[in-house]
């Protein structure tokens, strides 16, 4: 373990919808370096300058019976994976990372592309992603690859940090988002799921046991 929130491995766990107080543990998942249970499960985790033991902020979701696992790592970008069922295991879908600092225009810090979300609609996705601007960019009905530019919707006015969320609610879609630091939580509203997104404050200060705080 590298970090408070960094692994070179990731497990999953799970429990009853009724009794959010009974977790079971379904072991390791996915495997960003090799050792000695298991090989490395990504090979684009060894190109330079990646950090192989930054391994952070996943997201996972559902479409058509295959599960698709969006993670990110400082200085490597944002890859993915596809398993057969949340527990895994899941395998690297294209031998490289999805997206790349070169997906973050108008950035020049390393550990601009992390904190993939993803949301879908009617058949259709959207993944998120950012850290100082918030990017979006439609993906492929094949879930792996981007559809498209990426688009910077980073909403005017606010002091995005990262960790963007989407979701919808009555017909209007909010964009939430770690913001500032140490970090609250922000929020913006649109018509759209990539907006263009109207800020609209802060939703929850900060955590007060830790600088950072995620939707």
């Amino acid at each position: 373990l590298s970090g408070d929130f960094c692994d070179i491995r990731l497990k999953a766990w799970s429990a009853p919808i009724d009794n959010l107080d009974h977790w079971t543990c379904h072991g390791d998942i996915f495997h960003a370096q090799a050792d000695e249970d298991h090989p490395a499960d990504v090979t684009w985790h060894d190109m330079t300058p990646c950090d192989k033991h930054m391994m952070y902020a996943p997201d996972v979701v559902e479409k058509d019976g295959k599960y698709y696992f969006y993670v990110s790592t400082n200085w490597c970008g944002i890859g993915v994976a596809v398993a057969d069922s949340p527990y895994g295991p899941f395998k690297d879908a294209l031998g490289k990372q999805l997206l790349t600092n070169a997906d973050c225009p108008g950035t020049d810090h390393s550990w601009a592309c992390i904190d993939p979300a993803i949301y879908q609609e009617n058949g259709e996705a959207w993944i998120y992603w950012g850290n100082r601007r918030c990017f979006a960019a439609k993906l492929k009905p094949n879930m792996i690859e981007i559809d498209g530019e990426v688009m910077d919707i980073t909403p005017e006015g606010s002091d995005f940090t990262e960790a963007p969320w989407v979701h919808k609610h009555n017909g209007k879609y909010y964009l939430t988002f770690a913001t500032g630091w140490p970090e609250k939580l922000g929020y913006a509203v649109g018509d759209s799921p990539v907006g263009p997104f109207e800020y609209k404050g802060i939703f929850s200060e900060v955590a007060g046991n830790s600088n950072t705080t995620h939707p």
